[in-house]
């Protein structure tokens, strides 16, 4: 049996070195079979693979114009719907790098899998530009390219001119050219072509000429509302009208090409052309020239290898061992040698086997590269055809360039409202009311100590209150949240003050319901005699809440909006959205729970005022809660119309549970305030005479047995119903009771506790 097992494992380690590994390589390649580096690099691999015995085999599916009708972004489709669908048809893929943001979640970080001396070799920049995605590596560079001018050598020399440095001597000598073959009724030339087709060319062709007027050239791609693009776009314009017609500068890639190869054009903007097609056309190859000298440009293109993530531990490792054989430095040297390719290895291109006749060097060391604009919208696609065609209607139409800036600009800012006064002023106003409304409920606090307002505010106590306008205020705070770039920690906070908004506004008053009701039950004695664990109770159950509610991230989704103006908004996970439940649950719990109470104590005279605002304050928050969720399900697509609408919400709530809850009360006692101690006098005189007369009513029904008994048996008899009174029975009844007793012993109580508080500060 033992003999058997290992007979059947020695067959299997016999099929392994047999057939090796497989690994599946996608590409797509544009040039002939005789050009593209794809093949060649397979079969250099599977080369190398059996002379080390590797035992791994590199197959190649190669898509081209050739054998199939595909574009280049037909490709980055067919691969995008490949990730998408978790295939593990290739474990390695050559994608565009301009869709690198698309891409970048289905591809493994390289850094830590391959050597980091082979990763050292390349241009940081480049590495930067193209294959780093969210700090990842999913990519390497193995194929880059450049744009570049083509000078027409032959009208050049003609008439003495030289390769221009700057657009406005592309300009002269260009106008000069044209001019001179006119006179040679020579109509058929071009004097610079532009590449501004309706396709992603044009959008390269735009990007690389405004980052050409950049002030400097350590300067970064410059704001596209700056004073520097302005400059650009109108330079642009001027070319177009000086040396071009509309439909010569929107000429796509066959049209450029045949202009090439005939030479009618001066000047050509195109990609780089190695050997030997570079050889069958009379153009001088230089810089793109720029906005001032020493400052060029040059779009970066080209196809990163990067691997699928989740495949098996020996597919990966035979596909790390194609990848550092690929880019490395050694294979990158032959495939430029060879004219296959340019790399993105600098120190290549100080090689003097690499510098010879066939390959300026100079060239490559000086170019200024800039990647694509791969990272200002998930859709790229999407992007290029909205900023070209924004920039086209200032270039080819009658909109003012500022006009175009702003909607380019648009396209990728995220809008919000701003405390940058030359934005907008709305900001530092909303900030300016909001502070103010602050400061009055804070200042308005001081009333609750003067002697002759506290009779208005028997309802509940001294740091009650203050809890009371505490709510208010961090309901107000919430519209800090809305101001300024939206971060998680606003989305937290926002939800964070409406919370302990709540407890802080309505426990208070949940607590004197309680303690106010009618019968002497236990849980209301308990309830009054821990009034602060009643609150804390409270506190810590939001406290629970909200820890729950930070414990995972929220989604700060980004609202595009076609001509519009983009924003963020906080968007809840699922996780979120079971915490919010269980949180409105428990709100909605206390909201009825103080509903009943104050059912119940309807007609209590001494707190009817207090009862009824409590529930105008109720209703109002509920409505304006009810507005606030319909908002989230409307589709709006204005930045300043949402967020203040929901500042507006917010302030709502906390303006009106300030308003009905003490805002009202400080109002009337300012019209009716009351001399404390003249009124705690009268009281005590009132009381005794009270004394009297039911000493005297006491006396006589004492006298009296009939009384007595009939009121010992009506007693009874309510005993009686009383414990045969159900509780819905006996809540209805509590409601249509009607307390005679006034507000004269609160206001008694109440001045019994300034004078207690006025003889302690005394001594």
């Amino acid at each position: 049996m033992f003999s058997n097992f290992i007979l059947i494992l020695l067959l299997f380690a016999l099929y392994k070195g047999i057939n090796g590994i497989d690994i599946n390589v996608l590409a797509f390649t544009r040039d002939g079979n005789d050009s593209q580096m794809y093949t060649p690099s397979v079969n250099a691999f599977n080369k190398y693979s059996k002379e080390n015995n590797l035992n791994i085999k590199l197959n190649l599916t190669l898509l081209t114009a050739a054998n199939i009708t595909y574009s280049k972004a037909d490709y980055g489709a067919l691969v995008e719907s490949l990730l998408k669908r978790n295939s593990k048809k290739y474990e390695l893929y050559f994608y565009d790098n301009i869709y690198i943001q698309k891409y970048a979640e289905y591809f493994q970080d390289l850094r830590g899998l391959i050597s980091e001396d082979i990763i050292n070799e390349y241009d940081p920049q480049i590495i930067n530009e193209s294959c780093i995605y969210n700090n990842k590596l999913v990519g390497m560079p193995v194929r880059v390219g450049f744009s570049v001018l083509y000078s027409n050598n032959h009208l050049l020399n003609k008439y003495n001119k030289n390769v221009p440095k700057t657009w406005e001597e592309l300009i002269d000598t260009g106008k000069y050219i044209l001019e001179e073959e006119k006179k040679l009724n020579n109509t058929n030339i071009l004097g610079y072509n532009g590449l501004f087709p309706d396709s992603e060319e044009g959008t390269t062709s735009l990007y690389e000429f405004i980052y050409s007027f950049r002030s400097n050239s350590s300067a970064s791609f410059p704001y596209i509302r700056s004073k520097e693009v302005v400059n650009a776009l109108k330079m642009l314009k001027r070319i177009k009208n000086d040396l071009a017609s509309d439909e010569e500068f929107r000429l796509g890639d066959p049209e450029t090409v045949t202009r090439l190869f005939d030479g009618t054009a001066i000047f050509i903007r195109f990609w780089i052309f190695l050997k030997p097609t570079i050889n069958l056309i009379n153009y001088k190859v230089s810089s793109i020239p720029g906005g001032n000298e020493g400052v060029t440009s040059a779009i970066l293109t080209g196809y990163n290898l990067g691997i699928i993530k989740d495949i098996e531990k020996e597919k990966q490792d035979a596909a790390i061992k194609v990848i550092e054989f690929i880019a490395s430095k050694n294979y990158q040297k032959q495939l430029v040698k060879k004219n296959y390719i340019c790399t993105a290895i600098p120190s290549l291109y100080y090689d003097d086997e690499i510098c010879t006749d066939d390959i300026d060097c100079e060239l490559y060391n000086n170019f200024q590269p800039i990647g694509r604009p791969k990272n200002k919208l998930y859709d790229y696609d999407e992007y290029s055809e909205k900023f070209r065609n924004n920039i086209y209607e200032y270039l080819f139409g009658n909109k003012t360039v500022e006009e175009v800036l702003e909607n380019v600009d648009d396209i990728t800012k995220i809008h919000y409202i701003s405390l940058d006064t030359n934005e907008s002023y709305i900001g530092i106003i909303e900030v300016i009311i909001v502070v103010i409304v602050i400061i009055v409920m804070v200042c308005s606090l001081v009333f609750t100590l003067m002697e002759n307002y506290r009779p208005f505010f028997e309802y509940l106590s001294i740091d009650f209150w203050g809890y009371v306008v505490l709510g208010s205020i961090l309901f107000l705070s919430a519209c800090f949240t809305k101001v300024g770039m939206l971060t998680q920690t606003k989305c937290y906070l926002n939800l964070i003050l409406i919370i302990y908004g709540f407890t802080f506004t309505y426990i208070p008053i949940l607590y004197k319901l309680i303690v106010k009701i009618p019968d002497d039950i236990k849980f209301s004695y308990i309830v009054k005699k821990r009034k602060y664990q009643f609150f804390l109770l409270f506190l810590l159950i939001d406290t629970i809440l909200c820890g729950l509610l930070i414990a995972k991230p929220y989604t700060i989704e980004t609202l595009l909006i076609d001509a519009g103006e983009n924003f963020q908004i906080c968007r809840i996970i699922f996780y979120h959205m079971i915490i919010m439940i269980i949180v409105m649950v428990y709100k909605c719990i206390v909201i009825l729970i103080m509903l009943l109470l104050i059912f119940i104590q309807w007609n209590i005279k001494a707190t009817i005022l207090d009862t009824r605002l409590t529930l105008a304050t109720i209703y109002i928050d509920i409505l304006l809660l009810i507005i606030s969720i319909v908002l989230n399900f409307a589709n709006i697509n204005d930045y300043f119309l949402y967020n203040l609408m929901h500042q507006i919400i917010t302030f709502l709530i906390a303006l009106s549970n300030y308003s009905f809850l003490y805002g009202f009360k400080l109002i009337r006692a300012a019209f009716k305030k009351k001399n404390v101690k003249l009124m705690f006098i009268n009281n005590i005189n009132k009381e005794f005479v009270d004394d009297e007369e039911i000493k005297k009513e006491f006396t006589i029904e004492t006298t009296n047995p009939s009384i007595i008994g009939t009121r010992d048996i009506d007693s009874d008899e309510q005993r009686t119903i009383s414990h045969k009174s159900s509780v819905i029975t006996r809540i209805i009844n509590y409601h249509y009771t009607i307390d005679t007793n006034s507000n004269d012993d609160a206001l008694i109580e109440s001045a019994s506790e300034y004078k207690t508080m006025n003889q302690q500060i005394n001594l």
